[in-house]
């Protein structure tokens, strides 16, 4: 302003350099007046100058927060893409000062693969190039970005040359609602059910490839159409009163129904008929999905045709497996009554072998008898263990075992074993030795014992069988506990001949041996150790063998033993010096009367003679109805009593004898070839004390007759 005021000042002076001075008042006066009017004419034009100023200031300030504050990032770049300008909106997006980004190369933040793009766009002297372009910022998120850049020119020595001025928009949720929507209208567009949008007044806006090829009608043949043109007339028009009711109520139906096709040919569909709602949850489309199931409605009228066939074909089944059944029944029960009538028959004349061999035993005093007699009663023995072997097999296989829950102790049954084969072993020359840790002798148990003994008596005796020099040895362990049992392994060691790898493979399978040859120098039936398999197995647990020919064998088997409270522990057996036969022979006489009832001749002999060689009185009764008499007749201090008896059986007696009879708390002890389980809970069931089994042992007979007798007497 102070220049301008100068500048017309000196031309004010030149001009009166050029102008003759005034020499009178009124030319003075004049001129005072014409300086007046162009002082006036420069402030107004002074005036407007501000003003002008003001407006090119607020503009620039305008453009300078539009610039700023642009949703697009604006910049200015050299030819080699470097930053020479740029905004706030572009610091925001790279996250970096204004400062940071001036000389800063904008192709520095592109992914490699975006970097010839790039370049390729500041190399093309087109007025304008855009392209969608990926960039990483600074907290190395990436971004879509789309990027245009304008050529301006600038005049500079080098010819053509210029700087670009970019914009630059995020359109990463443009992008990625673009990819949601292709990946969308894809699924749409290739889903195998047909698809139609319809507005709100029922016009088709939208239908895919699978609509065209279920309903044969072109996209451009329905645009615009009322889907009515669908319909085949089969519903009626309550039927889809209904329905608009259910869709207008913003409910989803679904339901099938019958459509014709363009061609005219009708199919069944099944629809369903959604609201699309818009932000405000107006509705605003329908969308009806539908697929053809004429190949559906086919299968099921075919296969409710199959499930007619098959209901008949079921019952006709069913009456077979019931037949079936009731022969399987039948044929178990045959082979039930089968099992009891063999162990009886067999063992009523075993009983009578061994018994005379015993009677006579101990009567006879020439040694060479005695030693006939010893010979004999080994061969009986022997025969016995087999057809138990035979019978314990067929109960297993009948499904007929049962096993007792009962006080177990360990070392008792080890006991019973040693002290029934330690003769065996040394008889051989052989050490038969047992390692039974404490701790497995400290918990008290419950179990079978009898099942127990069984399988180590197996496993022991076949050691001492097939071991000619050394020893064997049993051993326990406890190899594990639960909350309610411990597992405990036995094991059988032997430095016998041993096994070789493909006998193993066939031991524990009924009728089979190592040896199976006609020279072969052990005998035996092969059921012994099937027999231990199965017991092992049913008692829980599993068995096998580890052994190498002339090195000798290991068979083990790893059993759980139940738990025993401490309170419930049985007391420690007691030895007495004197045997069972010696205290009857003590403490009873000829007034202490038995009665035995037993229809078999020989039995009757049997039993007579080890009574009386105790001294016991002894009265026979042949049949039940015959020891009801005597019971009715006489006190006794013990009945023996058979099962199998004609006229009157044993139960039959039983039960009258303790209803009605001078004996009804007598002790009757079943003394039976009926060895069976059930065949004992019936004995128990009809009153009797315990179950004796033929063949029937002397020194097993006199304990139980002792045991009785003294519990009678207390």
């Amino acid at each position: 302003m102070v220049q301008l005021r100068q500048l017309a000042e000196q031309q004010l002076a030149q001009e009166r350099d050029k102008e003759p001075v005034p020499e009178t008042p009124e030319e003075v006066r004049s001129l005072l007046h014409d300086l007046r009017i162009h002082q006036v004419e420069l402030e107004m034009q002074n005036e407007e100058l501000r003003t002008t100023q003001a407006v090119l200031q607020a503009s620039r300030d305008r453009f300078s927060n539009l610039y700023n504050f642009s949703p697009v990032s604006f910049c200015t770049l050299d030819e080699k893409g470097i930053v020479v300008e740029c905004n706030l909106t572009l610091c925001q997006l790279l996250n970096r000062e204004r400062r940071q980004l001036m000389g800063y190369s904008l192709g520095r933040n592109l992914p490699p693969e975006d970097i010839p793009i790039f370049q390729d766009m500041l190399s093309n002297h087109a007025p304008i190039v855009e392209e969608r372009l990926r960039m990483r910022v600074q907290d190395g998120e990436s971004r879509t970005l789309h990027v245009l850049l304008k050529l301006q020119r600038i005049t500079t020595p080098i010819e053509g040359s210029g700087v670009w001025f970019a914009a630059i928009s995020d359109i990463t949720s443009l992008h990625l609602l673009t990819e949601d929507l292709r990946i969308k209208s894809a699924a749409i567009e290739n889903t195998r059910e047909g698809v139609m949008i319809t507005q709100l007044n029922g016009k088709i806006c939208f239908v895919n490839e699978a609509f065209e090829h279920i309903t044969g009608y072109r996209r451009e043949q329905v645009m615009d159409q009322n889907p009515r043109l669908l319909q085949s007339g089969r519903q009626s028009a309550d039927f889809y009163r209904e329905m608009w009711q259910t869709i207008e109520a913003k409910a989803h139906w679904m339901g099938e129904i019958w459509n014709r096709r363009e061609n005219g040919e009708e199919y069944p569909v099944l629809m369903s008929i959604s609201t699309i709602f818009d932000d405000a949850h107006n509705p605003a489309y329908y969308v009806g999905v539908f697929s053809n199931i004429a190949g559906r409605k086919q299968a099921e009228a075919e296969l409710c045709q199959h499930r007619d066939h098959l209901e008949d074909l079921v019952a006709k089944r069913t009456e077979e497996l019931v037949l079936s059944k009731l022969a399987a029944e039948a044929a178990s029960h045959a082979k039930s009554a089968f099992l009891a009538n063999m162990s009886h028959e067999l063992r009523t004349p075993m009983n009578g072998v061994l018994g005379m061999i015993d009677l006579a035993r101990r009567r006879i005093t020439d040694p060479k008898g005695l030693d006939y007699l010893g010979k004999a009663k080994l061969s009986a023995d022997r025969l016995l263990g087999v057809l138990n072997d035979i019978l314990d097999i067929s109960k297993i296989e009948a499904e007929r075992m049962v096993f007792e829950s009962i006080p177990l102790q360990l070392s008792v049954v080890v006991d019973n074993l040693t002290s029934t084969l330690g003769h065996k072993a040394t008889e051989k020359g052989l050490q038969l030795t047992t390692d039974l840790p404490v701790e497995v002798l400290r918990p008290p148990l419950k179990g079978d014992p009898l099942r127990l003994g069984q399988i180590l008596f197996n496993l022991v005796g076949n050691a001492i069988k097939f071991t000619d020099q050394g020893g064997v040895t049993l051993r326990v362990r406890q190899v594990g506990e639960m909350p309610e049992a411990v597992q405990m392994r036995f094991e059988v060691a032997d430095t016998g001949i041993g096994i070789d790898t493909e006998a193993q493979t066939r031991l524990f399978h009924s009728f089979e041996q190592a040896d199976n040859s006609m020279t072969r120098k052990y005998g035996g039936t092969g059921l012994g150790l099937a027999i231990c398999k199965r017991l092992v197995q049913l008692m829980g647990g599993e068995i096998g063998v580890e052994s190498t020919p002339r090195q000798g064998s290991t068979f083990w088997f790893v059993v759980p033993l139940k738990k025993q409270a401490h309170d419930a522990v049985p007391p420690a057996p007691t030895f007495a010096k004197l045997t069972a036969e010696q205290r009857l022979q003590a403490k009873y006489d000829a007034g202490t009367r038995i009665l035995v009832a037993e229809d078999e001749p020989v039995s009757q002999e049997i039993a007579l003679g080890m009574l009386e060689d105790v001294g016991l009185a002894v009265d026979v009764a042949q049949d039940g109805r015959e020891a009801l008499a005597l019971a009715k007749q006489n006190r006794y201090a013990l009945i023996l009593m058979d099962m199998q008896m004609p006229v009157m059986n044993g139960v039959e007696a039983t039960q009258v004898i303790r209803s009605d009879s001078q004996n009804q708390t007598t002790p009757i002890l079943a003394m039976t070839a009926n060895a069976f389980d059930e065949d004992r809970q019936v004995c128990i069931d009809a009153g009797m004390n315990d179950h004796i089994t033929k063949p029937v042992d002397p020194g097993k007979l006199y304990e139980t007759l002792l045991a009785w007798l003294e519990k009678r007497g207390n």
